[in-house]
């Protein structure tokens, strides 16, 4: 790379962890590419992360929110601080994710050969010592919605080439590319968190960008069971709630929308009960109520399924069977 090299903005976000922030900004700063700065975005945290404030490293910045703006807002933060300043890219890097020291490189490289790329990831793996591959990029049928995750690398290569249209990247360690932002603009906000990384991969690719995973380029992201014992009941209550916003949204299915959307929860539900994590069902639960009635409710102030509703359906979950077998017909 010369000194003419595209410029790029690494976005972290940090909600009350700032250890991980922490381990996550020394591993970017140890980019070999020459280009960069970072923005540390801390989003409302409870704790106090002034400790990013008092960095010394001319290449950190830090702005601190006074209140949770979502993955969504915080990282159209990122992206407005890239275009307001001239960056060519921006990538968005979770805050308990490493990198290879080469990773960004290795992106920039390829995505600066085409300016047709919109995203692009590396490959995510559990961590540096085992090394073990868990994602090379997701496959999105245009019709319904339904997506699957490719097993290996032959499997998103064959995508690419042949499905260049239907490839959707999750926002773990995105790379987004300005022009692409100037087309489509920035993240739904109605998401808040989740899903909002299928919406706008979908988006890129409609709006005739590519999107791709780099083979070669690495970053480190442990499994969520290994990571988190215990999910937060917020993670499932936005799965459920943001997969309707995204069915509605992009889907080219005309009808049944609505079946094929109840469907998928209950059986999320009913799978949640048989595993006996009643709060997973519970959560999910809220999370199909407040799409259908307050889509736009963030997590703490959620329209709750009634009570009663919710505990017959939990201590009776052949009501949940019954509802399921009848959407069927």
């Amino acid at each position: 790379m010369t000194m003419s090299s595209p410029t790029v903005l690494i976005t972290i976000l940090n909600w009350n962890d700032t250890r991980k922030t922490i381990t996550c900004l020394d591993s970017v700063l140890r980019s070999d590419y020459p280009a960069f700065q970072v923005l540390v975005i801390d989003n409302g945290s409870k704790e106090d992360p002034k400790i990013f404030s008092r960095s010394e490293n001319p290449k950190v910045i830090y702005i601190h929110n006074k209140r949770n703006l979502g993955f969504t807002g915080g990282s159209n933060q990122g992206i407005m601080y890239a275009e307001e300043n001239g960056f060519d890219y921006v990538w968005l890097v979770n805050n308990d994710v490493t990198v290879e020291f080469s990773c960004l490189t290795l992106l920039i490289n390829t995505v600066s050969q085409d300016a047709s790329i919109g995203l692009a990831s590396p490959v995510l793996y559990n961590n540096p010592n085992e090394r073990n591959p868990i994602y090379y990029g997701g496959w999105f049928n245009q019709y319904d919605l339904k997506r699957k995750r490719a097993k290996d690398i032959a499997d998103i290569q064959s995508w690419m080439t042949n499905e260049p249209e239907s490839i959707c990247i999750d926002g773990t360690a995105l790379l987004i590319n300005l022009a692409l932002v100037k087309k489509i603009g920035y993240f739904d906000n109605a998401y808040f968190a989740y899903d909002e990384d299928i919406d706008y991969s979908i988006r890129s690719a409609r709006a005739g960008f590519r999107n791709i995973i780099v083979p070669d380029a690495a970053a480190y992201h442990e499994l969520r069971s290994v990571k988190c014992p215990k999910i937060p009941p917020h993670y499932y209550f936005y799965i459920a709630r943001n997969e309707f916003q995204l069915r509605r949204k992009n889907s080219i299915k005309s009808s049944g929308l609505l079946k094929d959307y109840l469907s998928w929860g209950i059986r999320l539900v009913i799978k949640y009960i048989n595993e006996n994590n009643q709060e997973a069902a519970t959560a999910t639960m809220d999370g199909i109520w407040n799409a259908l009635f307050g889509k736009k409710s963030s997590f703490d102030h959620r329209i709750r399924l009634p009570g009663f509703l919710k505990r017959q359906l939990t201590k009776h979950p052949f009501i949940l069977l019954r509802i399921y077998s009848l959407l069927q017909d």
